[in-house]
């Protein structure tokens, strides 16, 4: 009994095929109308479906940036395939495409139509965007792609414009604060300039000063000589004064006049007195006019030594303001130059970024390689592939059917069985 409980137990697997041949009409019945059914939906209720194709390649974001020196632009046309799909995708686009067209079509039923992906090989480099577009009409389809790539690059246009014009505004208002600057550097150059009268004339002035300190050094260095000459002949005439006698000795008669008469004349009475000597009196007066020549050399001399260290404390102090001139203008040349280079650099930017178009920075970095073209095949529905698929839904469904209704019937109980169940207990 045990032995037998098991067995029933056990998977039968010709009772399944048995199962599986009895309902073998019904499998085939099922089947064959998904098969049909399917083959009538392809070919009756399905319209055709056409694909058309467009492909983009755009250019990597280091040659844009060697073009344009600007990394947001090149953020903007130069980024990954994958970017630019994600854009293409974005609704925002899609519903410029909407506008776009005089075809009745939705934004929804344009994103499930429109598809975007990488082609080409990625490890070589090619930096290839594939646009397909599904439509029932084959016109539409091309229609669409192209639709789809001129608003794409008219979107890109506009997001470069608008980077542009920000440049733009942001390069004038810089210009505009250089100018400022320049004015203001200007300005101040020429209050110090007229203030102090520069560095040029206090230079002609600290020379002016330099040559008179030489002259005065010159001048101190000849009053020395003569000092000392002039000195010395007084020491000179002092000494000769110290030997000549001040006053001689004369003879005199009282008939004659008093005089230097040695021998008085015969028959006179005579007469003898001291008398200053004029060579005493000479030398006195050579002496005297020699210590007014020291005195004059001394006073001279002495105006000159005063007037030495005046005029060095006079070139120092010029010299410090020549150098405080100096390191303040230049400075302010140096602010004024720079502040005119940035100026003329901004002025170059300014006009590179007028000369500069929206839509040819974008075609020049994203391009049209196969442009969309008219199917002449419709890509869908795919009626074999449709027809093959029901046939195995079909297949599955009816087996699924046999073994449930065999498990139904099987699971009946039969008549008479319940009143011999009844006796045997």
């Amino acid at each position: 009994m045990e032995h037998q409980g098991e067995y029933a137990d056990e998977v039968d697997l010709r009772e399944y095929i048995e199962v599986l041949w009895r309902g073998k009409w019904i499998i085939a019945a099922i089947t064959l109308s998904a098969m049909v059914f399917s083959g009538f939906i392809s070919f009756f209720v399905l319209d055709p479906v056409y694909e058309s194709s467009t492909v983009l390649a755009v250019s990597p974001p280091e040659e844009v940036q060697a073009e344009l020196a600007d990394p947001v632009i090149a953020g903007i046309i130069g980024g990954t395939p994958q970017a630019h799909i994600r854009l293409l995708q974005d609704p925002a686009i899609l519903q410029r495409v909407v506008s776009s067209l005089k075809i009745p079509v939705s934004v929804a039923g344009l994103a499930g139509n429109v598809r975007a992906r990488a082609a080409g090989d990625a490890a070589k480099g090619d930096r290839l965007i594939e646009i397909t577009v599904k439509d029932r009409s084959p016109e539409n389809a091309r229609v669409i792609a192209h639709a789809v790539v001129t608003e794409y690059v008219s979107y890109l246009s506009d997001l470069v414009s608008a980077r542009l014009s920000s440049r733009k505004q942001a390069v004038s208002a810089e210009l505009a604060e250089q100018q400022a600057r320049m004015a203001d550097a200007a300005k101040q150059l020429k209050e110090l300039l007229q203030k102090s009268g520069g560095a040029e004339l206090l230079k002609q002035e600290i020379k002016a000063r330099t040559a008179t300190l030489a002259n005065y050094r010159w001048e101190d260095a000849r009053l020395s000589s003569e000092l000392r000459a002039a000195s010395e002949s007084l020491h000179v005439l002092e000494q000769q004064l110290k030997d000549v006698p001040k006053t001689i000795p004369v003879v005199w008669t009282s008939t004659q006049e008093k005089s230097d008469a040695s021998s008085p004349a015969p028959g006179t009475t005579a007469y003898t007195g001291d008398q200053i000597n004029p060579a005493y009196t000479s030398l006195l007066n050579e002496v005297s006019q020699k210590r007014a020549t020291v005195a004059d050399l001394k006073a001279r001399a002495e105006e000159g030594r005063r007037a030495i260290p005046v005029l060095e404390k006079e070139i120092v102090q010029l010299t410090l303001r020549l150098t405080e001139e100096q390191v303040a203008e230049e400075k302010l040349q140096r602010l004024l130059d720079a502040a005119e280079s940035r100026y003329r650099d901004l002025v170059e930017q300014l006009h590179a970024l007028e000369a500069t178009q929206a839509h040819a920075v974008v075609g020049s970095a994203v391009g049209v390689v196969a442009p969309a073209s008219t199917p002449t095949e419709p890509s869908g529905p795919r009626r074999s592939l449709n027809i093959a698929i029901a046939g195995v839904l079909g297949v599955m469904v009816s087996v699924f059917a046999v073994f449930l209704m065999h498990y139904w019937y099987s699971s009946q109980p039969k008549p008479g069985t319940s009143s011999r169940a009844a006796t045997s207990r």
